[in-house]
C-alpha cells in the first residue's frame, strides 16, 4: 500500500500495521507527536515514568510526572477504601531487561515444554468432551438478532459463542443467580458482563474492573442495573473492601 503524506499538522510517524500515519498532532518545531519523538530523538526525550505510553523531555521528567494523568489515576486508586498494594500479587513482576530468542532455548528445555503444551491441549479436548462444550448452531443464530447491532461491532460471532457457553457452564456448575455478585476480571468493553446481565434479566449483580478507558462500553445498556465499573489494576484490589454494584437511577 502506498504511503499518502500526512497532514502539515499531524504526527508523521507511519503505523506499519494500520497502514496511515499517526493522527496526533506534531509537537512544537518537531515532526513527531508525544507518543514518538522519543523514538527519533533519544538524546532529549525519554519515556515517562508514570506512563512508558508517552514521552517526555528529560529536563521535564520531574514537573511532568507530578501532573501526568497517569500519576493522578493512581493517586485517586491509592485513597480508595479497597485498594491494598499488590495484596493479589504472589511474587511482585521484575522487569525483563532482554528477551531470550528461541535459538537460545536449550533443546531439553524446549522438548520440555511443546510436552507439558501438548498434554494440556489434550487435557482441554477431554474437558470439553466431558462437559459437552458444543454451541448448537441454532442457539447461536437466535441470539444475533438480539444484540442490536451486527456481529463484528460486538466483537465478533466467535466472542458471541464463547460468552454464551460461559454462561450455560455457570448454570450447569450452579454458579448463576440474582443473588450471586460477579467480577469480570480485566473487562474491556464489558461484552462478558453484558451477556450475564442480558441473561440474568438485568436483576444480576455485576462488578467490572479495567485499567484503561475504554470506547464503545456496553455500560450505557445497563444504567438502571446493579452494573458498576471500576477503573483499576487488579493487582491492588482487596475485593472484602469493595463496594459492591446496586440498582441505580439515572
Amino acid at each position: 500500500m502506498e504511503k499518502v503524506e500526512a497532514k502539515n499538522e499531524h504526527c508523521n510517524f507511519f503505523l506499519a500495521k494500520k497502514q496511515k500515519y499517526c493522527k496526533f498532532p506534531r509537537l512544537p518545531n518537531a515532526e513527531y507527536c508525544y507518543h514518538h519523538i522519543g523514538i527519533t530523538n533519544t538524546e532529549d526525550y525519554i519515556k515517562c515514568p508514570a506512563d512508558p505510553k508517552h514521552f517526555i523531555k528529560k529536563s521535564d521528567v520531574e514537573a511532568h510526572v507530578r501532573v501526568c494523568s497517569k500519576t493522578k489515576q493512581a493517586n485517586v486508586a491509592k485513597s480508595a477504601v479497597w485498594y491494598r498494594e499488590n495484596i493479589n500479587v504472589k511474587n511482585p513482576l521484575v522487569e525483563v531487561e532482554s528477551k531470550t530468542k528461541l535459538k537460545e532455548v536449550p533443546g531439553e528445555e524446549l522438548k520440555s515444554f511443546f510436552a507439558k503444551l501438548k498434554d494440556t491441549y489434550e487435557k482441554a479436548k477431554a474437558i470439553a468432551a466431558e462437559n459437552k462444550l458444543k454451541l448448537l448452531e441454532e442457539d447461536f443464530w437466535d441470539y444475533l438478532p438480539g444484540t442490536g447491532m451486527p456481529a463484528t461491532h460486538s466483537g465478533g460471532e466467535k466472542q458471541i459463542a464463547q460468552h454464551i457457553l460461559l454462561c450455560k457452564e455457570l448454570k450447569e456448575n450452579k454458579l448463576w443467580g440474582e443473588e450471586l455478585t460477579y467480577i469480570e476480571y480485566g473487562a474491556g468493553k464489558g461484552r462478558l458482563s453484558h451477556e450475564v446481565s442480558e441473561q440474568l434479566g438485568g436483576k444480576g449483580k455485576i462488578l467490572l474492573l479495567e485499567r484503561e478507558s475504554m470506547k464503545f462500553k456496553f455500560d450505557a445498556k445497563h444504567r438502571k442495573e446493579a452494573f458498576k465499573r471500576v477503573r483499576i489494576d487488579i493487582a491492588p484490589v482487596s475485593y472484602t473492601h469493595l463496594t459492591l454494584p446496586t440498582n441505580r437511577e439515572v
